[in-house]
């Protein structure tokens, strides 16, 4: 599977007009081509789960479980012996993923921690559901 965007997590099929499904052994062969044809799914509730690409969302040409155990091919199942990954680009599309990684990384740490007033405290809903479970004794620091 090729692709010319970054690999991302949705419900929906993805991808341009450059995204290619290859099989490269026994035989080199384009399996399918073009824009809505690749899938990753590992956490949305409610919709497949895992890898799938082919131009038919209800019939994939590939289907790769969540558990990465075991990979269907034109409806024929196989176990997943091994996967290999690559990435393409120049050393600057190297870098601005770079960036945007680290950068994605320092915005989740600093929003772990979540500050609040006492006035906001008195409204959340996480201390409802504190005195729910019977605590009434918290610290808000």
């Amino acid at each position: 599977m090729g692709g010319t965007s970054e690999w991302r997590e949705s419900h929906q099929y993805w991808g341009g007009d450059d995204t290619i499904i290859l099989q490269l052994l026994p035989h080199y062969k384009v399996i399918n081509r073009g824009p809505k044809s690749m899938y990753l799914n590992t956490s949305i509730r409610g919709y497949p789960k895992g890898i799938r690409a082919g131009n038919d969302p209800r019939k994939p040409s590939i289907e790769v479980d969540d558990s990465f155990q075991h990979v269907t091919h034109c409806g024929i199942p196989y176990k997943l012996e091994s996967v290999e990954v690559w990435g393409c680009g120049s050393p600057k599309n190297r870098e601005v993923q770079l960036d945007i990684k680290n950068w994605q990384i320092k915005e989740a740490e600093k929003n772990r921690k979540l500050k609040m007033t006492s006035k906001e405290w008195l409204d959340h809903p996480d201390r409802y559901l504190l005195e729910l479970a019977g605590r009434q004794t918290y610290s808000t620091s």
